[in-house]
This record gives C-alpha cells, sequence and structure tokens, in this order.
C-alpha cells in the first residue's frame, strides 16, 4: 500500500491489513478471523452500476470463496435468482432513439423522453441472426423482481422480446450468480502477468511505435453498461520517436496545408534540438494524423 489510510467507520489504522485484488480496480481491504470477516475498503468497479447489489455483502462472499474455494457453488447460489440490472438516463440521440418503436403508439405524456431512465439487462444470449450479444432494454421499472419477467427491446437490433422465435423473456437477463463467477475470473487487461511489478500490456505497431491498451472510456457509464466497444477504447501511444520522424519531414508549406500555423512550425523544429520528450494538445496531434494520412 502506498498510503495508510484510517477506516471511516472504526477509526482503525489500515496498516497490515489483508487484501484481495482480483485486478487493478477490483479490490478489497480486510481482517478475517475464522470466517469471522471485517470490510474496511472496497471498489465496485465493475459492478457498481447494477441494482440492488450490497458491495460490502458481496465481497464477503468472495473472500470466503477465497478461504473456501470447494464452497464456491454454494456461496454463489444464493444469487442464482437475482438479476443484473441497471439503470442508465436517457442523455443522448442513439439511446433515445432505440424507444422510436415504443414512442409511436404513445400520447406524449407517456412517451420516453430524454433525461428519463432506461432498465438495461446485462447479455447473456446472442442473437441467431446478428451474431451479437442480446441486451434487454426497456422503460424504467421501479419493481427489479418483475423487470425479467416483462417484454423488452434488444438495445442493439431493436427487436421485441418475447417474440415468435424466441424464449421467454427472464431467459435473456444475466442472472448475479453468473456476474460474479466472472467477476472471479476477471484478468488484468492493462498489465501483464499476475503478480510483483507488473508493466503495461502492449502491442508493438512497428520499430518505431507502440501503442498500449487501456479500458477507459469517454463515456464511462454507458461502456459499463453496454460494455467497452472499439470506439470506447483509448489507446495509449509511446510515439516519440515516430513524432520525431514525422516533425523532421514536414514542411513548412504542408504545416500550414493541414492548419499548423507559421509560429508552431518553427516551435517544433525547434524542439528536435532537444532530447526532452515532445508533448503535444489534442488538436496538434489531429493535424498529424491528417499529415500522416496524406
Amino acid at each position: 500500500m502506498f498510503k495508510v489510510e484510517k477506516d471511516k467507520e472504526t477509526n482503525k489504522v489500515l496498516h497490515n491489513v489483508k487484501c484481495i485484488a482480483i485486478s487493478a480496480k477490483r479490490y478489497v481491504l480486510y481482517d478475517y478471523d475464522n470466517d469471522s470477516i471485517t470490510i474496511y475498503k472496497h471498489s465496485l468497479h465493475g459492478l457498481g452500476h447494477l441494482k440492488g447489489v450490497d458491495g460490502k455483502q458481496v465481497w464477503k462472499d468472495l473472500i470466503l470463496i477465497f478461504y473456501h474455494p470447494e464452497r464456491k457453488k454454494e456461496i454463489l447460489s444464493k444469487y442464482k435468482n437475482k438479476h443484473a440490472i441497471s439503470q442508465l438516463a436517457i442523455t443522448n440521440y442513439d439511446i433515445q432513439k432505440r424507444f422510436d418503436g415504443i414512442n409511436k403508439t404513445r400520447p406524449y405524456p407517456k412517451k420516453i423522453k430524454p433525461y428519463n431512465f432506461a432498465t438495461v439487462g446485462t447479455a447473456c444470449r446472442v442473437d441467431p441472426d446478428t451474431k451479437e450479444p442480446i441486451i434487454p432494454f426497456l422503460s424504467e421499472i421501479k419493481r427489479l423482481d418483475e423487470i425479467p419477467y416483462m417484454e423488452f427491446l434488444d438495445y442493439k437490433t431493436g427487436k421485441k422480446y418475447p417474440n415468435d422465435n424466441s424464449m421467454e423473456p427472464q431467459y435473456y437477463w444475466k442472472s448475479m450468480e453468473s456476474v460474479l463467477e466472472d467477476y472471479i475470473q476477471h484478468k488484468e487487461s492493462k498489465l501483464e502477468g499476475d503478480s510483483g511489478v507488473l508493466k503495461r500490456r502492449h502491442l508493438t505497431i512497428n520499430q518505431d511505435s507502440i501503442r498500449y491498451i487501456g479500458k477507459e472510456s469517454n463515456e464511462l457509464e454507458q461502456s459499463e453498461i453496454f460494455g467497452v466497444s472499439k470506439k470506447d477504447t483509448i489507446q495509449y501511444v509511446d510515439y516519440q520517436k515516430r513524432l520525431r520522424k514525422i516533425i523532421e519531414s514536414l514542411t513548412l508549406e504542408k504545416a500550414l496545408e493541414i492548419g499548423i500555423s507559421r509560429r508552431t512550425f518553427f516551435y517544433l523544429k525547434k524542439k528536435l534540438q532537444s532530447s526532452e520528450p515532445i508533448k503535444l494538445k489534442e488538436k496538434i496531434l489531429r493535424k498529424f494524423q491528417k499529415f500522416v494520412l496524406t
């Protein structure tokens, strides 16, 4: 631990306490004595968006599984009849448009509007036609126990379920039992190895450039619920050698053509004389992308 903290409830200094870290953002700090568990600090990354989840109780059960792996099936069985359900605010056109079919038949006061809430399930089955996961999606419902038995739309295709070719709706909502089993087995996707000082996972593109893969997203809430897509993923780029070659080959005429000012052009040329890393603002990087593509 890099920082010694105090537990907010007991004021206990969190020194020499136990820790289970499934990955960088999935961890718990606790004490354990003969199945008596005290949770001091826990992360709900990957679970925090789910409705009706008691974070401390979930981690107590996961800790018990750690000490008693033979009881895993028994401990997780209590979540068998609970479902992974999220609530999402309708804050962009893409989400709003999913309800066009429903809104057509509703009077204006009952239409689903921007900044209303939608209820979303976690995909557990695949559409046989598109081969894409089926994500249950419907307007906000207060009673969680009723949701898996109601008609819903597939977020990706807009298909209504149940239909003539489908099963009953409850079979399309992922159980919390399955979610927690996946949670335990989750691997750290951004780092290589599983112990000691870990290095960031990377994909070598060529001799001049390395792209580091991360899973952060600008649309964090939406990505947590629907999953991270390629367009959400941020790539960390160690581009110094490549960048210097680009600046070396850049002419003033080309710089002006792609929108780089004369002043910036000469500033970049001067930076080549220094051994310090060259740091560029995003808008300049975008202009360099145009140069590379032309």
